[in-house]
């Protein structure tokens, strides 16, 4: 059984209950990772789903509307910066990878942060799906087998 939370911040509270998995959105505030002990969840036999990329839209918008000085919403063309330069493969990779020495056995998936409905267009969102895709899960797990 899951439950999504938007913050690990009570977590303790759901190892004490029946329900074994805990998502989270880690992407959009990394320092999420640091509220939880990976004793208490393997203790309590919980594991977690990690959000390892940014879906933070109006956050992501607003940086590329400083860097460039646009309005990214009337420009749509260079909202396509945020998935060719801020939510990369190898940017959401090392998140992954982040998490994984963290947590390591008790991270049961990976995932995007929700909150795709508020992009602008399918083909972003779509964009931001293949960066966080199989594919990128798959050659990180590649990598984990031959170290």
């Amino acid at each position: 059984m899951e439950i999504h939370l938007y913050s690990p911040l009570k977590y303790k509270l759901i190892c004490e209950t029946p329900i074994n998995i805990i998502g989270f959105e880690y992407a959009g505030t990394p320092s999420y990772l640091d509220l939880l002990d990976r004793k208490v969840l393997e203790d309590s036999n919980t594991y977690v789903g990690v959000g390892i990329s940014r879906t933070d839209i109006f956050s992501l918008i607003g940086i590329i509307n400083e860097k460039y000085r646009v309005n990214a919403w009337k420009e749509r063309n260079i909202c396509k910066k945020i998935v060719t330069e801020l939510e990369t493969s190898d940017v959401i990779k090392k998140r992954l990878e982040t998490a994984v020495s963290i947590l390591g056995d008790r991270i049961k998936y990976a995932n995007p942060d929700c909150g795709l409905a508020f992009w602008p267009d399918q083909d972003l969102a779509f964009k931001l799906l293949e960066n966080t895709s199989k594919k990128l899960i798959n050659e990180f797990n590649a990598e984990k087998r031959d170290q």
